[in-house]
């Protein structure tokens, strides 16, 4: 399921400066932001200028597979009109830019200036463009933290924006979700960051719907912002999964079911090698009988064995005696 919206709010300025707009077409969806600098005119006069141009080339020549180049475009004919209004109104009218476009699983993201990109999954942040700014500058030189930067006394000094004779260029970044993840892209000024870190984003993010979380997250900037509060814009999507619920619990039975086969399989085993060595012993011990039968077999045909031989020994020695005495009994009587 796929979900967005944006909104923003004066904060504690007078004018508003900030412009903000998601467009979608053909599953692709476009977020654009806007910071406009320069004063009231001139900085309302940039933002708008980029969301319109923005709006103009995503409906006429977007192409998704020059995602980088179609970005690019977009700028430079920003700076071409306020090159021209400059020119007319003899004034600077300034923006920063922030893009998020998503394509099914991927996000193209870039910027220019202090106007950031977020990208979360539900487990925590993903990563974040980077700002155009001394800050940012002096965080990634390791010489401030990064929750430093919201309020350090150079915050508000960029090193890059979007005006008149510009030569400054999108800083690009592309990261790739996988595919059946929840994921978000949130998209905003300074004036909502310097004052909602990345976990109450992402803590807002996918437990409510965009537009509550939205409106909690400007509340809170405009609380701690008080007098000091900034314009204030910013844009969100959402791909959530639909049936979750259903899949983790399907995912968790099936982890069971295969749990229970594995235990299954090796009490099966053990029981096999089990059954298996009692039928070895058995084996054995009739071998062990069979074995002693033999010898006690053996034993006793030999003592019947040597009972045969005595009797007839014994015969033979009453026949010799016989004959002796019957030759006896012969010469007696011939001698009579």
């Amino acid at each position: 399921m796929i979900n967005y919206f944006y909104n923003k709010d004066i904060g504690a300025r007078a004018s508003q400066q900030d412009s903000v707009t998601i467009q979608e077409k053909d599953g692709v969806v476009f977020i654009v932001l806007g910071d406009g600098m320069g004063g009231h005119k001139g900085g309302e006069f940039a933002s708008k200028t980029l969301i319109e141009t923005a709006i103009s080339f995503f409906n006429k020549s977007f192409d998704k597979n020059n995602i980088t180049n179609f970005l690019d475009s977009i700028i430079q004919e920003t700076i071409n009109k306020l090159t021209i209004h400059a020119k007319k109104t003899n004034t600077d009218p300034r923006t920063t830019a922030a893009f998020a476009v998503i394509v099914e699983n991927d996000v193209y993201f870039a910027n220019i200036g202090d106007s950031r990109v977020y990208l979360f999954k539900e487990d925590g942040l993903v990563t974040r463009s980077r700002d155009h700014s001394i800050p940012e500058m002096l965080f990634q030189a390791g010489e401030i933290k990064e929750d430093e930067i919201a309020t350090h006394p150079d915050q508000n000094k960029l090193l890059k924006s979007v005006g008149p004779n510009s030569q400054d260029q999108l800083t690009h970044y592309k990261y790739s979700f996988k595919e059946n993840e929840e994921f978000a892209v949130l998209v905003c000024s300074d004036g909502l960051w310097e004052y909602v870190t990345s976990q109450e984003m992402q803590n807002f993010i996918f437990r409510d719907e965009p537009q509550v979380t939205i409106d909690k997250m400007i509340t809170i900037a405009k609380n701690k912002g008080k007098e000091r509060g900034d314009n204030i814009s910013v844009g969100i999507f959402v791909k959530k999964i639909e049936n979750k619920n259903i899949q983790n619990k399907a995912s968790k039975n099936s982890k069971i079911y295969i749990l229970l086969l594995v235990v299954f399989l090796i009490g099966g085993y053990f029981i096999f090698q089990n059954n298996n060595s009692k039928n070895t012993n058995i084996d054995k011990k009739i071998e062990n009988n069979n074995s002693q039968n033999k010898i006690e077999n053996n034993s006793t045909n030999k003592k019947s064995k040597n009972k045969v031989d005595k009797n007839i020994l014994k015969r033979n020695s009453l026949q010799k005696n016989y004959q002796t005495k019957l030759k006896d009994n012969n010469l007696s009587k011939k001698d009579i």
